[in-house]
């Protein structure tokens, strides 16, 4: 049962670590600002840029499905390949 949850974000973000390593791409499900849940089926992580005061709140994303940059704020991170995030109490 403990493997079917990330029980906190380091797990997470190390797994999207480990892929981007090896040059395999993951999918990544979030929830916008808007709201609404996004889908990103093929992504790899880059550098983190700028240096506000949210930028250690966003995780840097290339979509290698169309080369695009893209963010996402870590807290939105809802699963990591459909490996939910379920934070413990």
């Amino acid at each position: 049962m403990s493997n079917e949850y990330y029980h906190n974000y380091e797990d997470a973000i190390n797994t999207m670590r480990q892929y981007t390593s090896a040059g395999i791409p993951f999918s990544l499900t979030f929830m916008k600002l808007s709201g609404s849940i996004a889908r990103v089926e093929k992504a790899i992580l880059r550098s983190m840029s700028g240096t506000g005061i949210n930028a250690k709140y966003r995780l840097q994303y290339t979509n290698t499905s169309t080369n695009e940059y893209r963010s996402l704020y870590l807290p939105l991170l809802m699963a990591v390949n459909d490996k939910k995030i379920r934070l413990k109490r």
